[in-house]
């Protein structure tokens, strides 16, 4: 969900010197690049997790299984 450098900044699981670098790179940002990610980042989630793409791909996925299931 999260492209580096592009809708936010990756880090290291549990990591808290990882965190902290990619927090203070964003901090660093001038504005509207800040701003520019979070538009991405919106833009992005609204676009991949619309609710109807959503329903639409368990659905494909339940006939699938559905199909699988079906011995004739």
């Amino acid at each position: 969900t999260l492209e580096d450098g592009k809708t936010g900044f990756l880090f290291k699981v549990a990591d808290g010197e990882a965190l902290f670098e990619a927090l203070e790179k964003y901090y660093h940002l001038e504005f509207e690049e800040k701003k520019t990610i979070g538009l991405r980042g919106r833009e992005k989630m609204e676009k991949e997790f619309d609710r109807k793409n959503v329903v639409a791909t368990v659905m494909e996925e339940v006939h699938r299984i559905l199909e699988q299931a079906d011995p004739g």
